[in-house]
């Protein structure tokens, strides 16, 4: 992505530029969830004059494009006094709330008016609500205390993981297509949208119940 932006706009109209914003709608959330100190190996100086290689400048503007989204939403959270941090690119949510369903369903909802799949992990108190969102595909795992399993609903293009999930006494029937089921026998829709956000299958329950059973 990083050469491909050298002599592009994302919001230009030739058709190089065309091709680096397509792209770009592909891999910027894998951009965003990038292991800096990793990366660090891939840049290298240019070995010829006009060399397209990924330096530091464009490694930085990259990263800058692929946060800035992010950051915003980041910093509106941070004044209700929740903070966002990303790891592994799944966006964790903590702070001091004790219904973890509302907050995982809002941020995934705010989220994904930029990224395309988005994983959000809302944690507090042992509580925790893990959602996988990829429209029209939602899936929901959570903690004993809160619906707990996995759920795979449908969502119609009118509706959000925010309402879905909210403002009801328990887990939503309407748009179940499968669930609930335990943890570790993850239903084989859920797999999909998971390993689409190259998320490892095997890691993910012990990644979770480190937080809360």
């Amino acid at each position: 992505m990083g050469p491909l932006l050298n002599e592009a706009s994302l919001t230009g109209s030739a058709p190089h530029d065309l091709l680096a914003a397509r792209t770009w709608q592909v891999v910027k959330e894998r951009v965003a969830g990038a292991e800096t100190d990793i990366a660090e190996d891939l840049l290298i100086p240019p070995g010829l004059a006009h060399a397209h290689v990924l330096g530091r400048s464009g490694w930085e503007r990259l990263l800058d494009l692929a946060q800035s989204d992010v950051a915003l939403i980041a910093a509106e959270l941070a004044e209700e006094e929740l903070t966002l941090e990303s790891d592994h690119g799944i966006y964790r949510v903590t702070g001091k709330f004790s219904n973890p369903v509302p907050v995982a369903a809002r941020v995934a909802a705010l989220l994904g008016r930029h990224l395309e799949t988005v994983l959000v992990h809302a944690v507090a108190d042992g509580r925790w609500t893990f959602v996988a969102w990829r429209r029209p595909h939602l899936a929901v795992a959570g903690s004993r205390a809160m619906w707990p399993g996995w759920r795979m609903y449908r969502v119609p293009p009118s509706a959000t993981p925010e309402s879905r999930l909210t403002g009801g006494e328990g887990p939503p029937r309407a748009g179940l297509v499968a669930g609930p089921v335990p943890l570790g026998r993850t239903p084989p829709a859920a797999q999909e949208l998971l390993e689409r956000a190259g998320v490892d299958l095997a890691d993910l329950p012990r990644m979770l119940l480190d937080h809360g059973p």
